[in-house]
């Protein structure tokens, strides 16, 4: 198998390319080997009442995160609005668009990923929506709060996606380890500081499986985050 480096982003939106009136997006990271396909990371703004396109479908699986503001997520079924925080899951061929829907601009973070020669698929699946209303009570291990946002889900692609929202007290960290799955960090507040990083949020870390990771309990203030595992299929030769 071939050492994937782990890597680290800002999600600040400023700089991003205007792709359309109200509508700007700034690439972070492009075509990743992840186990669970190729993966790309952008962070997105739209303005108030804005629609980037569209009620469209694609190929591609896909995680938005609201980092400020409110969005709409309207599909043929009716729209569900999106407050700051929450995650919304794409399975490929599920057709979405989004609305700005707050007076000041929404930021959000896109991730995209396609299993290279899967053939194309077409989902029955509905998106998959975690916002504050919808979530598990926190449970509490060693100082650290955990929301489960949704159920281990199946990926198009094979392997399965679980997601948790988490809370880490100021002075308080976890030892380092590894995992046997692919771990993505969206830091939504805070300061992480990580082995061979310190990141500040609003950032994007991915741990590809195998890479030792914590967090130093010199963290100065509390941390906020969103980890995605991405768990891999039984067999992924484009790794």
């Amino acid at each position: 198998m071939t050492r994937r480096p782990f890597w680290v982003r800002s999600a600040v939106a400023d700089g991003g390319s205007l792709l359309g009136e109200g509508w700007t997006v700034r690439t972070l990271k492009k075509d990743f080997p992840g186990y669970m396909g190729v993966v790309s990371a952008y962070v997105s703004t739209l303005e108030a009442g804005c629609i980037p396109h569209e009620i469209h479908h694609h190929d591609d699986e896909e995680i938005f995160v609201l980092l400020n503001g409110e969005l709409d997520l309207l599909t043929p079924d009716g729209t569900h609005h999106l407050g700051t925080g929450s995650i919304v899951y794409h399975p490929p061929g599920q057709q979405h668009t989004i609305r700005g829907a707050s007076a000041e601009r929404a930021e959000f973070l896109v991730f995209k990923w396609l299993r290279p020669g899967l053939a194309r698929a077409r989902s029955a699946d509905r998106a998959l929506v975690s916002d504050a209303s919808g979530r598990s009570p926190w449970s509490e291990a060693g100082g650290i709060r955990r929301h489960r946002a949704w159920e281990p889900h199946p990926l198009a692609a094979g392997g399965t996606l679980v997601a948790d929202i988490i809370e880490i007290p100021a002075q308080t960290g976890y030892p380092v380890h590894a995992h046997d799955h692919d771990l993505l960090l969206v830091l939504l507040q805070g300061q992480l500081c990580g082995v061979g990083h310190t990141t500040q949020a609003p950032a994007v870390v991915y741990y590809p499986a195998g890479t030792p990771h914590g967090a130093s309990p010199s963290n100065p203030d509390p941390i906020h985050l969103i980890a995605f595992e991405f768990h891999r299929p039984p067999a992924a030769p484009w790794l």
